[in-house]
């Protein structure tokens, strides 16, 4: 929890000024955010399957994976209507990913 007062801290001292900039600067920032996003969301895939035992792309695979960062659902409802998922894996694993996104 304090690393990640730490990191928003740290972040919004970036953010604002390269905000009020724009341009390349804040192109550079949104990819940089949107790499740490597709990480978590990697790393959560990966700590769930070793905890079931199963393969990782049980849980999401790839292309569920890119597809879940564009739109980005903020519920488990979004998350159900976007058609990625089956509801087996909205059921054990919607909560999860949808908390990890809400986190960024």
């Amino acid at each position: 929890m304090k690393t990640r007062i730490i990191s928003a801290i740290i972040m919004i001292m970036v953010v604002i000024p390269l905000i009020i900039i724009g341009g390349l600067p804040f192109k550079v920032l949104a990819i940089a955010l949107a790499i740490l996003g597709l990480k978590e969301l990697i790393d959560l895939r990966k700590n769930r399957s070793n905890k079931m035992n199963i393969p990782a792309f049980f849980i999401f695979t790839n292309k569920e994976l890119d597809k879940i960062l564009k739109i980005r659902p903020e519920t488990i409802d979004e998350l159900k209507n976007a058609n990625i998922l089956s509801d087996v894996k909205i059921k054990t694993h919607g909560e999860a990913i949808i908390n990890e996104i809400n986190k960024h």
